[in-house]
């Protein structure tokens, strides 16, 4: 396991605070893209070779910035990624970036768009990311 980077702002002691649950768990922790489903992949039609190869790069070096705790950079990695394919998994781990940065909508709304395409998340993370979105959207008590 790796050190956690604490800066001292409240966002921040939570994110970090998460991102050890999270990593002792394994429940909504960044991972790399789930294999390929058998089938269409419409989350895939008109991008080309060239932009899936740019976007797994940058989602790879996302997930190298989040699994260190540095969440503003994992997260410009996964914004970045997103221009150049607008992949389920890359919305995933945005919002699990998010979760250390963002306003709640700003991860609901990766979340949703995470969720558009369950197949290409798998069944687990649909599993987490409905249940992340859930909480988020829930009415305060």
């Amino acid at each position: 396991m790796r050190a956690l980077r604490w800066t001292g702002s409240r966002p921040a002691v939570w994110a970090a605070a998460l991102s050890a649950v999270l990593m002792v768990t394994g429940t909504a922790a960044a991972q790399p893209a789930p294999p390929a489903p058998a089938g269409p992949r419409p989350w895939a039609q008109g991008v080309s070779p060239e932009n899936q190869k740019a976007a797994l790069g940058l989602f790879n070096e996302g997930n190298a910035l989040l699994r260190d705790s540095i969440f503003p950079k994992a997260a410009e990695k996964y914004r970045e990624a997103l221009t150049h394919w607008d992949h389920p998994a890359i919305h995933y781990n945005l919002a699990v970036a998010l979760r250390g940065l963002g306003p709640a909508d700003a991860i609901a709304a990766e979340l949703r768009a995470a969720l558009a395409y369950p197949a290409a998340l798998g069944a687990a993370r649909t599993a987490t990311a409905r249940a992340q979105l859930a909480r988020l959207t829930a009415p305060s008590p």
